[in-house]
């Protein structure tokens, strides 16, 4: 199946951490795990995109693999208690470098086990997964021009890839 970005997503932007403007004309779902270190080098490049571009925006979903990642389940809920997106955000970014000595969440939020649902209604093999319009999803990281260009209509989502037209 061949896809562009499409203005708005089917997949919900509920139960989200928001980068970039909620206003934002393009939004794109991200299914990430705090502690899978090619979600934080994709972090780096969702921040590049945004920088660029206003009309763009990541609704960041948790999903951790606690088999690979143990600590990621407990870091992922921690963060969805943050008393705003703006502190979830710089909770997120710092994730990694937490340790293992974690305290219990300060609240009872089912944001993670909502969005572990969602991910796993999708049969996602891993994070970070992208998903541009729809369910058409990327698995793994892309380059904030790839991302770029597919907002633009330069580039498509084919077999779960980006493809340059």
């Amino acid at each position: 199946m061949n896809v562009s970005c499409s203005r708005e997503t089917s997949l919900p932007t509920e139960n989200s951490i928001v980068l970039g403007s909620p206003a934002a004309e393009h939004k794109i779902i991200v299914f990430f795990d705090p502690d899978n270190p090619i979600c934080s080098s994709f972090h780096q490049e969702m921040e590049k995109v945004v920088a660029q571009r206003s009309d763009i925006a990541f609704y960041i979903k948790f999903f951790p693999l606690p088999w690979t990642y143990p600590d990621s389940e407990r870091k992922s809920r921690i963060i969805a208690c943050a008393d705003s997106n703006e502190s979830a955000l710089a909770m997120l970014k710092e994730a990694r470098s937490w340790g293992s000595y974690l305290p219990e969440p300060s609240c009872d939020s089912d944001m993670v086990d909502r969005n572990m649902e969602l991910a796993e209604s999708l049969d996602l093999p891993g994070t970070p997964a992208i998903a541009f319009s729809g369910k058409d999803i990327v698995y793994g990281r892309a380059r904030d021009l790839a991302i770029m260009a597919v907002v633009d209509g330069n580039a498509r989502v084919e077999d779960h890839r980006i493809i340059m037209k």
